[in-house]
């Protein structure tokens, strides 16, 4: 607060909620952190100027002046003393600004603010729709006076009886297990189908349920002649359901990709966390070279954007050759300044795969579970000396047969096996060459070498899209089309399940496209194994979210003006005018 005119006017408010360390702090400590999260918070509009700190808790008068605080309050005096502020006591009663945010921080949190309210159907509504209902005031006049003309054709009108002035329908409920018996449904207006479908749905005792049990719970109190469609329509249009239920779109066939032509155009990286070692090692670089399978394991002490970049040159690019693209996910410590510079100086291609899609890398990610399979069977107990044991893991995946290329990695790259302790045979001496002879040879053995591993590589592929793409359907997402996405990490079991509204915008190579979402215009990406379509209506129910125009969704809107109002200025399509109370 800033003094004006004699009295203390707000500049700002700021509060926040206890971590779950500091709700294990004393209450002096917890005041304190108050004072110097403050400090901080309001750094730039408060340093340098004469600060005074009201408080209506007596310790902190004197705490900042010991000489004799260790740890915690140490550093705090330290942040403190950089303010130099005014303490003053205050009475508990007088603190009302402070204790809006804070003693009321319950009360807030029970009554949210983003709960509906809906209203309950009046006798006085009721009698008074039913009478301005073009068709239902027919049938009620008949009812009163037996005059039947203009009476509309209504099915089973026999069924209708009046009640207290209130048209009721007479109905038998059967069930599969239970006799029937005779229920009265109160006759809905058209008029009041949106307010009665917000209570049959909405609200928290009705708690969302699906288009079956909505229907068959209204079906117990009431009756309209579109109950079926109207119900539909209005759960399609449901955020609460499109976020909180249903399931994504079972998985797409995938898209056929291009074989690598020669070693190490293609190489894809990882890192793996295994227990700290003796030597103070904690993560494994995995690296897999796509055409031989190939594989260089680095044990490293931590995955730092520094120690990555630098394994990765120490020992692929120096001792091998540079690679054409490197594959990875979307980790920092291989999304950042540090390998967009290297892989720029080395003209390397940098790929990531998108979030959460462990397949889109699963060659890697095979390999790592292979890498945990030989090291559980090595290392012995400790589980400390993993990395004394990468260059025989190493040594084992580069000389054992892969079954994509039916040859060793080794020999794809040397054009010879691997010489191993355990070959006791003598083997033919090789033929002796001059030099000449020897690079021809040895490029003719390669040329053969790469063209059967090309056509491996070519019938493995075959054979895995066929085996994926036998259980995929097809997914047919256009442009303007609404999506939710799927959630992958979720902090609580309670969190909805899907995320959303987005509008698809852009068709990207392969089975990703290019989202917007409708609430606030910000553009992602996603696949479509992740993605869930609902109505195409339902952006546009809630007025803060963006309809759908006829320019680019990703374009700016255009000026409001007489011809063209602003959105937010129109009224929602489907605005159901209902009454708020508590």
């Amino acid at each position: 607060m800033q003094e004006h005119q004699g009295k203390n006017r707000p500049i700002v408010y700021a509060s926040r909620t206890l971590n779950k360390a500091e709700k294990n702090y004393a209450v002096t400590e917890i005041e304190a952190l108050a004072v110097v999260w403050a400090l901080k918070k309001f750094k730039y509009i408060i340093y340098g100027y004469s600060i005074e700190i009201l408080t209506d808790h007596k310790p902190l008068l004197h705490l900042f002046k010991g000489k004799d605080l260790s740890g915690r309050m140490s550093r705090w005096l330290l942040t403190v003393h950089d303010y130099m502020p005014t303490f003053t006591y205050i009475k508990g009663k007088a603190n009302v600004a402070a204790d809006a945010l804070s003693g009321n921080c319950a009360l807030t949190c029970a009554v949210s603010t983003e709960t509906p309210t809906f209203d309950t159907l009046t006798h006085t509504d009721i009698f008074k729709a039913q009478r301005d209902d073009p068709m239902w005031s027919k049938v009620i006049s008949y009812l009163e006076t037996g005059n039947d003309l203009d009476l509309p054709h209504v099915p089973s009108l026999s069924h209708y009886v009046l009640q207290d002035d209130i048209l009721y329908k007479a109905t038998t409920l059967t069930g599969k297990y239970e006799p029937s018996r005779l229920i009265h449904q109160l006759v809905i207006p058209q008029t009041l189908v949106p307010s009665v479908l917000k209570l049959i749905h909405d609200t928290s005792h009705a708690s969302h349920p699906g288009k079956e049990k909505t229907l068959s719970q209204a079906r117990l109190k009431y009756f309209w002649l579109t109950m079926r469609r109207d119900i539909n329509n209005h759960i399609d249009l449901c955020h609460t359901c499109a976020r909180t239920k249903g399931n994504i779109h079972p998985h797409v066939p995938i898209l056929s990709y291009p074989v690598p032509s020669s070693p190490w155009d293609v190489i894809a990286i990882d890192l793996l966390k295994l227990p700290l070692t003796e030597r103070g090692n904690q993560y494994m670089l995995v690296c897999v070279d796509h055409f031989s399978r190939f594989s260089v394991l680095v044990p490293i002490p931590n995955k730092a954007a520094q120690t990555v970049a630098r394994a990765i040159l120490n020992y692929v690019i120096c001792p091998f050759t540079t690679p054409k693209v490197i594959l990875s996910d979307n980790g920092t410590e291989f999304v950042n300044q540090v390998l967009i510079s290297l892989c720029k100086e080395f003209n390397i291609k940098k790929a990531n795969v998108l979030p959460y899609r462990p397949s889109a890398n699963g060659l890697v990610e095979r390999h790592n579970r292979k890498i945990i399979n030989t090291l559980r069977s090595l290392v012995p107990d400790t589980n400390t000396l993993w990395d004394t044991y990468t260059p025989q893991v190493m040594a084992s995946l580069n000389s054992t047969i892969n079954k994509s290329i039916s040859e060793t990695p080794h020999y794809i790259l040397f054009a010879q096996d691997k010489r191993l302790p355990y070959e006791l045979l003598a083997k033919k001496p090789n033929p002796v060459y001059n030099m000449d002879d020897f690079v021809k040879t040895n490029v003719h053995t390669f040329q053969q070498i790469h063209q059967r591993i090309q056509h491996s590589l070519a019938l493995s592929k075959a054979d895995m899209l066929l085996y994926h793409n036998k259980s995929a359907s097809n997914f047919s997402l256009e442009i303007g089309d609404i999506v939710y996405s799927l959630v992958e990490v979720k902090h609580s079991k309670l969190d909805p399940k899907f995320d959303g509204p987005f509008r698809m915008i852009v068709k990207e190579h392969g089975n990703k496209v290019k989202l917007l979402r409708l609430k606030n215009h910000t553009e992602t990406t996603a696949h479509l194994d992740s993605l869930k379509k609902v109505h195409s209506g339902l952006d546009c129910e809630d007025p803060q979210f963006i309809p759908t125009v006829s320019q680019p969704p990703h374009s700016p809107p255009p000026p409001a003006s007489p011809e063209n109002p602003p959105f937010f200025s129109q009224p929602p399509q489907h605005s159901y005018n209902l009454r708020s109370h508590t």
